[in-house]
């Protein structure tokens, strides 16, 4: 189900009714999303399960950033796990940064993120190029700076010898920060699987 940004009537009685049909309810990210959804599955006696890993467990307040790092939106990661039957950490440090923000230790496990079977082995005829150095991202006016865009820039900016990429979708609003960008930086933007396939293998770093 997709989460409409809030529990309107109808997300919650069509997450009633699906709650109902289900073994268990899972969530990506112990964010706001996940808050009527463990609510629905305690209350339909269902198995609750969440991977956290990201901004729902961060704590970085010099920066601002991660959902614990704002009021009151910090109590909504720990409100979720602690009601959660398991909790599945994407690294070692999600767990640790699970647990610090509520989540029951007992019922963290990690579980690594995993590729396709088809995404494992290099693209036939694919060469490897140790100059070309790639990073992928969906660049916002947000996730220019989190996300380490503008170091990413300046770093080709700074070193002309290798070729740099910079893959996905940038929004409309981050074009004119990016400025003029320097001639060994290439924005794809959005790309299909076998074009990302082939440009991570040809990378170097």
């Amino acid at each position: 189900m997709t989460y409409p940004g809030w529990p309107s009537p109808r997300f919650m009685w069509d997450l009633w009714r699906a709650a109902g049909r289900a073994e268990a309810v899972y969530t990506f990210f112990a964010s706001m999303h996940a808050v009527p959804a463990v609510i629905v599955a305690k209350a339909r006696g269902r198995r609750f399960v969440v991977s956290v890993g990201g901004y729902d467990v961060a704590y970085v307040p010099e920066h601002g950033y991660g959902l614990r790092a704002r009021w009151p939106h910090r109590l909504v990661p720990g409100f979720v796990m602690r009601r959660s039957d398991r909790v599945l950490a994407i690294s070692e440090a999600a767990r640790e940064e699970a647990v610090a923000a509520g989540a029951p230790a007992d019922r963290v496990e990690v579980v690594h993120l995993g590729l396709p079977e088809r995404r494992v082995d290099a693209p036939e005829a694919t060469p490897r190029d140790p100059d070309q150095v790639v990073t992928i991202a969906y660049v916002s006016a947000v996730s220019f700076s989190r996300k380490g865009i503008d170091r990413f820039v300046a770093a080709a900016r700074n070193d002309p010898g290798r070729r740099y990429v910079l893959v996905g979708r940038v929004a409309d609003d981050v074009v004119e920060r990016l400025g003029d960008p320097p001639d060994n930086l290439r924005i794809t933007g959005h790309v299909d699987d076998d074009e990302l396939d082939r440009i991570l293998w040809s990378s170097g770093v």
